[in-house]
């Protein structure tokens, strides 16, 4: 996985650089920013949700636990969350992801979708 650290060695600027480009902060010189820019693509670079959230301190993570997914009123209260969520923060990174899964009473099973491994991986089993 590509770090920020490594788009700041490629680049040839400091990992705080490249942190002001990535949060579109306009204190970077349009040329750095354009070089980091270019190097981002190049490495294929995604930020790392998990550690963003560890270092903000909020995931904004909602979690809905409902009984049965094939009752649409519940489909339809999860899809206005989702909007609502997606109206208060229209710029978020991880805005219209939506992971759904049914477990079938496997403890570990929901425990993986509660506290996923990978946010932008959700996998149903």
């Amino acid at each position: 996985m590509v770090t920020s650290q490594d788009i700041a060695n490629v680049a040839g600027v400091s990992r705080a650089t490249v942190s002001a480009v990535i949060n579109n902060k306009k204190i970077v010189n349009i040329e750095t920013r354009k070089k980091v820019l270019r190097t981002i693509k190049e490495l294929n670079y995604r930020p790392d949700n998990i550690a963003r959230s560890l270092k903000m301190k909020s995931t904004r993570t909602i979690g809905v636990i409902i009984p049965d997914i094939s009752n649409p009123i519940f489909s339809y209260a999860v899809k206005g969350i989702e909007n609502y969520a997606n109206h208060m923060y229209p710029n978020s990174q991880t805005r219209n992801q939506t992971c759904v899964g049914q477990c079938k009473k496997n403890i570990l099973c929901e425990v993986n979708y509660v506290i996923p491994a990978d946010y932008n991986k959700c996998l149903n089993s």
